[in-house]
């Protein structure tokens, strides 16, 4: 299954607290999964690290990129199918860039850490699932 998990389930999985952590981990680890990302993932997890000199979660990030079965490295026309997801669904644009980029790669979930009345589970173009309940 080709798999995106957002910012909020990476930084869980390298620094949460133990329950979300571990469920965080425990979707990187299913073998079964065949896990996307964009340069905009990295860009929410990745500057903060490095400017904090965090030197065990960069290593985690960068391990999870270098990891990864696709990656969309730029914006082409993602950025105008965003901001069409965010004015049809009533997502916030970070939350439609993470969406439309994982349809993109052609991932068939997305994992959150927005709990289900958050505006992101309103999009209908990927079952998306949060490991909060």
């Amino acid at each position: 299954m080709i798999t995106y998990i957002d910012s909020g389930v990476l930084i869980a999985a390298a620094i949460g607290n133990e329950k979300v952590s571990c469920q965080a981990l425990k979707i990187l680890s299913d073998g079964s999964r065949k896990f996307v990302g964009s340069e905009f993932l990295k860009l929410e997890v990745l500057p903060k690290a490095i400017y904090n000199k965090k030197t065990r979660e960069i290593d985690f990030y960068n391990c999870y990129f270098k990891s990864l079965y696709s990656y969309h490295p730029g914006i082409d026309n993602l950025i105008e199918e965003a901001y069409n997801e965010a004015c049809s669904a009533g997502l916030s644009i970070q939350d439609a860039i993470h969406i439309i980029a994982a349809i993109k790669m052609e991932a068939e979930e997305f994992f959150t850490t927005e709990k289900a009345s958050k505006s992101i589970h309103r999009t209908k173009r990927i079952k998306v699932i949060s490991i909060k309940n």
